[in-house]
């Protein structure tokens, strides 16, 4: 059907006026990439009603639990650096979460409709407990994706496709500088969640699969280890 390939985006594309938010540089994990830079996936399978039975007790989703944990550990991670090391590295941390548009406005279009948000936490403030990072994401996460919002993030990508300057500009060009924003972009937050949810077909198809896996981003020099959520069964996937 039509829907199925339209451009969710501009069919709900409102112009806007609001100034852009300006994030600072967040903190990244302090080793290098292996050369050359290759991907490895670290698979983790856990029974899905236990994790979901952990996040209930927080009063959070799924996600908002594992991107807490993220957060928790790398927290961690900048806690036991040198003196040094600590000094000179940011103490932002902020995950991206990518959000499925299609719970907000509805469409079958099997395109990509996503945006996101980004939960984040600054140790500049202190030390924060578990408890506290949770009750952060939760609301920090439910503030973002209001349709307000949301509405505020998607005029502005859209409008940047519609710019009369940008439209002549050659693919190959484009590709280019899309390329180097991507780059500075992933300075921004330090590192990913993205839970793809539950999968299921019909009882005839699922008995031949064991599980699924769903590959986070790959590694860059900026953004080293990022999380992919995916769940089966009663199986839940982080890769």
């Amino acid at each position: 059907e039509e829907e199925e390939y339209e451009d969710a985006y501009s069919r709900y594309f409102r112009k806007t006026v609001s100034p852009r938010i300006q994030f600072r540089s967040a903190f990244h994990l302090p080793f290098p990439l292996r050369k050359p830079a290759d991907l490895k996936v670290l698979t983790m399978q856990l029974p899905a009603e236990k994790v979901i039975e952990q996040a209930k007790a927080y009063g959070v989703s799924l996600t908002e639990y594992i991107t807490a944990i993220y957060l928790f550990a790398l927290q961690a991670i900048y806690e036991s650096l040198p003196p040094l090391k600590k000094r000179i590295s940011n103490r932002i941390f902020r995950i991206e979460v990518p959000v499925n548009l299609r719970r907000i406005y509805p469409t079958r279009s099997m395109r990509n409709f996503s945006l996101y948000v980004l939960p984040e936490i600054d140790l500049r403030l202190g030390h924060y407990t578990f408890e506290e990072i949770v009750k952060t994401v939760y609301h920090l996460l439910r503030l973002e994706t209001d349709q307000k919002l949301i509405n505020k993030m998607l005029s502005r990508n859209v409008a940047g496709e519609r710019n009369p300057f940008v439209k002549p500009i050659p693919l190959f060009i484009k590709k280019f500088i899309f390329s180097t924003f991507y780059s500075l972009g992933t300075s921004r937050y330090s590192g990913v969640v993205t839970n793809l949810g539950k999968v299921a077909f019909s009882p005839e198809i699922d008995q031949h699969i064991d599980h699924f896996i769903f590959i986070p981003p790959p590694p860059s020099k900026t953004l080293k280890v990022n999380c992919g959520v995916i769940g089966f069964d009663n199986k839940l996937m982080l890769g």
